[in-house]
């Protein structure tokens, strides 16, 4: 059985694996005063990033059930099997509406094989958990295979991502208002992750971006030893902070004699750049490779 594989423009994949991997991407709806846009097909990050820098409000809204309803349908009613991968349910409502579209979506389409899945992932870090998915279901597994991926991926992945400005934290309900004045006051620079259960969690904060390099440097250095550090695949993106990611690059290159190929940068997506504003940056790298057999 070959699984088509759904998922939202949240998690951040590049168009070329999108197509290889034959991905359906529905796009989450970007607001600004009464004006909607698709995420990555009316609105692109460059103008997000641009806008709130003259401290214009965007906004984020979920796929609405309606979507979920006819995308669902669309492969149903041709007795398509597939797997919806949603953003993390700690941070979105989006699983619970998919579920609710997949009951509705039964009751007229009873033999239908759809299944929805909370990735407990959020941004890239869903991404590369969906590409191999998706390679996996190209390649006929089971979804209790493909199960197996999204935890293998859940569990040895490192996510570290930084912002500049707390206000975008505090605008999306992730901080309070007074910790934004004041941590904003105090220079201070959150360093964040997402938890097992998919939660944004606070790791550490530090002052200057001189010290986010090295704690994410230092937590690099526990996890890859020197050897597998030749083969991994590290993933940045970013939202106009080219100068911190060459930064962090050139310090990893040198220590572990990493080649420039080893590191793949990308603008950091409008969805998940709306909350976390310009100037931020996040780091995503396996700990461990994704076992062939899973997916090949």
């Amino acid at each position: 059985m070959n699984y088509k594989i759904v998922t939202d423009s949240s998690g951040e994949l590049p168009k070329d694996i999108i197509d290889k991997l034959d991905i359906d991407i529905l796009p989450v709806i970007i607001i600004l005063d009464d004006k909607q846009f698709l995420d990555g097909i009316d609105i692109t990050p460059n103008t997000i990033f641009d806008g709130m820098k003259k401290d214009i409000v965007y906004k984020t809204s979920q796929i609405s059930l309606n979507d979920y309803v006819e995308k669902f349908k669309q492969y149903a009613k041709d007795n398509i099997p597939l797997i919806n991968i949603t953003m993390s349910s700690g941070i979105s409502s989006s699983f619970e509406t998919s579920k609710m579209a997949v009951n509705m979506v039964k009751e007229e389409y009873k033999d239908a094989i759809i299944h929805t899945v909370d990735s407990k992932c959020c941004s890239l870090q869903m991404g590369i958990a969906v590409k191999y998915i998706a390679q996996a279901a190209k390649n006929g597994k089971s979804f209790e295979d493909i199960m197996k991926i999204l935890e293998f991926c859940r569990e040895n992945m490192t996510v570290l991502f930084t912002v500049s400005d707390l206000k975008y934290l505090q605008r999306g309900g992730r901080i309070s208002k007074t910790s934004a004045v004041l941590g904003n006051a105090l220079g201070i620079k959150p360093i964040l992750t997402v938890s097992k259960d998919g939660k944004v969690e606070v790791k550490d904060k530090v002052r200057s971006k001189k010290k986010i390099i090295s704690y994410i440097v230092d937590r690099f250095t526990s996890e890859i030893d020197e050897n597998y550090a030749k083969e991994i695949d590290v993933y940045i993106t970013n939202a106009d902070a080219m100068d911190t990611v060459d930064d962090l690059k050139n310090i990893l290159i040198e220590k572990f004699s990493m080649k420039q190929e080893q590191f793949i940068i990308q603008e950091t997506g409008a969805t998940i750049g709306v909350h976390t504003g310009p100037d931020s940056m996040y780091v995503f790298y396996m700990r461990k490779e994704v076992p062939k057999h899973l997916y090949i």
